[in-house]
């Protein structure tokens, strides 16, 4: 677990610091409007490295398939906020998908 904690660590690190040096180079202003927004962003950074966090440790204890085919699940909650909150209909498709989700991720956790 701590070799997880330490690469998504070392990942963010290499990810923000590309990312700065990368908008320095291109595109100063927006670097400097993104640090001149630091204390709203604070929320959101923090909750994205913290997501990140329970993936690699995810990775770590079980096999990537069982990790990515539970994380479909996200996709049921987009579903649920397009639906509830967007007031947008579920096409037939989507609502196939979603099927085939719940039925992936019920094939998953079932008992062997």
């Amino acid at each position: 677990m701590l070799a997880a904690t330490v690469t998504v660590a070392i990942g963010l690190v290499i990810q923000a610091a590309t990312l700065s040096l990368y908008l320095a180079l291109r595109d100063p202003k927006v670097l400097r409007a993104i640090a001149g927004a630091w204390r709203p962003s604070l929320l959101a950074g923090f909750m994205g490295a913290f997501a990140s966090e329970f993936w690699f440790l995810a990775f770590a204890i079980t096999t990537a398939a069982n990790v990515r085919t539970l994380a479909l699940v996200e996709v049921l909650f987009a579903q649920g906020v397009t639906r509830f909150v967007f007031k947008q209909a579920i096409t037939q498709r989507e609502a196939f998908g979603i099927v085939l989700v719940v039925v992936g991720v019920a094939l998953l956790v079932w008992p062997r």
